[in-house]
C-alpha cells in the first residue's frame, strides 16, 4: 500500500525550513561532503523558502542520504523530539539498512572535517588494526594552495589539461572529472577544486593529481593561454606553476 504525504500545516513548513536551512548552511562550510546528495541544492532553497514541499519519495531518499529514518522524521514532525535530538541522530540508524564499505564511506560525506578526525582516532583505538598508530596520523603530510587565485588557475589547468589529453566533452562541461577519479584522483579534491574551496589534504592526493595534469604555457592573469605535453609530478612542481 502506498504511503499518504502528510498534511501539509504551518508547523510542518516551518519544520521543513528548519531541516533545509541546517543542510544549507552545513553545504556551504562542506560542500564535499554533499557531492552525492540526491536533492539538488535548489530545491532545498525552495524548501528553505517554503515555496516547494517534497513529495514522500523525495523527503524518503533525503534522509536516507543523511541516514535518517521516516520514523524519526514522523518524531520530529510530532513534537516527540526536538530538532537537536533529530539531528543528531544522523548515521545512527536506517531502516533495513545493511552496512557496506561504500555505505561507511558515504557516511562519512555527510560528516564534517572535525568529525572525521574524531572517527580515525576511534578507528586508532581498534585492537585488530595494531599496525596503525596515532604517530602514523600524525605523520601525513597535508597541504593546501595558499589562496584563492592559485585554485582559480588549478581549475582553469585541470579543466585544459583533460580537455587537452582527451577527456569525454560532457565530463568537462559538467566538471564531474570521473575519468582521473576512477584512475586514483581524489574525489574530494577533485570537488573542492571545482567548487572553489581551500582545504587541507595529504600531500600525496596533490601529488597523484599532478600527475594527470599538463604544464601551463603562459599565464596573462589568471587566464590560461594554453597547455604544454608535458605531465607534472608533484605538489610542490604544481604550486610552482600556479603561481
Amino acid at each position: 500500500m502506498a504511503k499518504q504525504k502528510r498534511s501539509v500545516s504551518d508547523d510542518y513548513v516551518n519544520k521543513l525550513k528548519v531541516v533545509a536551512t541546517k543542510v544549507l548552511d552545513d553545504w556551504e562550510k562542506s560542500p564535499s561532503s554533499y557531492a552525492e546528495c540526491n536533492i539538488q541544492k535548489i530545491t532545498l532553497e525552495c524548501w528553505r523558502k517554503g515555496d516547494n514541499l517534497p513529495s514522500i519519495r523525495s523527503i524518503e531518499s533525503f534522509l536516507g542520504f543523511l541516514r535518517l529514518t521516516m520514523k524519526r522524521w514522523d518524531e520530529y514532525l510530532d513534537d516527540k523530539i526536538d530538532f537537536d535530538t533529530f539531528w543528531g541522530l544522523r548515521g545512527k540508524e536506517l531502516e533495513g539498512r545493511v552496512i557496506t564499505w561504500e555505505s561507511v564511506v558515504n557516511d562519512a560525506r555527510t560528516l564534517t572535517h572535525e568529525e572525521r578526525m574524531k572517527i580515525v582516532q576511534e578507528l586508532l583505538k581498534i585492537q585488530e588494526v595494531p599496525k596503525i598508530t596515532t604517530n602514523t596520523v600524525e605523520k601525513v603530510e597535508l597541504v593546501s594552495l595558499d589562496d584563492a587565485k592559485q585554485l582559480k588557475r588549478l581549475k582553469s589547468l585541470l579543466i585544459s589539461s583533460r580537455a587537452s589529453l582527451g577527456d569525454d566533452k560532457k565530463e568537462l562541461e559538467t566538471e564531474t572529472f570521473q575519468k582521473i577519479i576512477n584512475e586514483g584522483v581524489s574525489k574530494s579534491l577533485i570537488t573542492s577544486i571545482v567548487a572553489q574551496e581551500i582545504q587541507e589534504f595529504p600531500k600525496e592526493e596533490f601529488d597523484k593529481l599532478a600527475t594527470f595534469l599538463l604544464k601551463p604555457d603562459q599565464w596573462i592573469g589568471d587566464h590560461l593561454t594554453g597547455v604544454s605535453d608535458q605531465k607534472m609530478n608533484s605538489y610542490e612542481e604544481l604550486k610552482s606553476v600556479l603561481t
